[in-house]
């Protein structure tokens, strides 16, 4: 930046310029006596330490790459070495004055480049840590994203793959459903089939001490007397006896099972004898059974 205003500084004639050429060599021997005494270069132009440095390593590079490009302009820093030179000549006090009131300018001028120049390298270097920092945390950042993508990934994987076995589990427990329903309606089938010849007598009057052979002469006489089933003889009822423990006020239920599946029927066709009477005749049902009988029942109550 510096540089660029030092070059876009007030311009001399070619007049002008071609006869400070003509002394260029002069400016080596002249420099040399500053580099040496610096203080003296110091002293006169009244800039600090490191401006004064600064003006003399730019007079420096200029001479040594230029000095033989007569075409190029004549920049500040190579007048202010005539200004000294002149200086040097001891310059008339009329003169002096008007030379140094244009010298202060100019060198203020430069001045201020320096200032620039070195806040211009001071704000680069501030910019290029915090542009490095900020690199440095995107790169980080990133690193950390493809980190995520990966994890992301390896766990949508693993939850389609999750998903997948759920599937076939989903799938195998339905067969295994339906394999149980099956068994389970096979079974109750069968139970209901071994259970045919049997019948089941609610209400008839319990006896805590009452013995099996006594709960078979009950149903005996309540096939005869109350069903007036009087072909029955005692080889038509394999055996008789009550369901659970005794309760007091509660009559258990009988179940009797019939030598034959004809001998359960003929009972079952009779039992309207038993209407006003407390006695009951029903099958014996499995539990699965007698609920799906209650569902129907109950469907039948509503419709009608």
């Amino acid at each position: 930046m510096a540089l660029k205003l030092l070059k876009g500084a007030k311009r001399q004639g070619v007049h002008d310029t071609n006869k400070e050429r003509a002394t260029f060599g002069e400016y080596h021997h002249l420099f040399a006596q500053l580099k040496q005494d610096p203080d003296r270069f110091q002293a006169y132009t009244g800039m600090s330490i490191g401006a004064s440095q600064y003006i003399l390593n730019k007079v420096e590079n200029r001479l040594v790459k230029n000095w033989t490009n007569w075409h190029r302009p004549i920049f500040p820093e190579e007048r202010l070495v005539v200004t000294l030179r002149n200086k040097s000549n001891r310059m008339p006090n009329s003169k002096r004055k008007k030379q140094q009131s244009d010298d202060s300018h100019e060198i203020s001028q430069i001045d201020l480049f320096y200032k620039l120049e070195l806040l211009e390298g001071k704000i680069e270097k501030i910019s290029n840590l915090n542009t490095q920092k900020v690199l440095d945390e995107i790169e980080q950042l990133r690193g950390s994203l493809h980190d995520l993508q990966t994890k992301q990934q390896e766990m949508e994987k693993e939850i389609k793959h999750l998903k997948e076995e759920r599937t076939i589990l989903v799938d195998e427990v339905q067969e295994l459903r339906n394999t149980v329903n099956v068994t389970n309606s096979k079974q109750n089938q069968t139970e209901q089939y071994l259970r045919k010849n049997n019948l089941r007598f609610f209400g008839v009057t319990d006896n805590k001490n009452e013995r099996a052979e006594e709960t078979f002469k009950l149903v005996s006489e309540i096939n005869k007397k109350k069903l007036n089933l009087t072909q029955f003889s005692g080889l038509d009822i394999d055996k008789a006896h009550r369901v659970g423990n005794f309760h007091a006020n509660t009559d258990r239920a009988i179940i009797a099972r019939f030598t034959t599946h004809r001998a359960a029927e003929l009972v079952l066709a009779n039992r309207r004898a038993l209407k006003g009477s407390k006695i009951v005749i029903a099958e014996d049902l499995t539990a699965e059974t007698l609920q799906l009988f209650r569902k129907v029942k109950e469907m039948d109550r509503v419709q009608q």
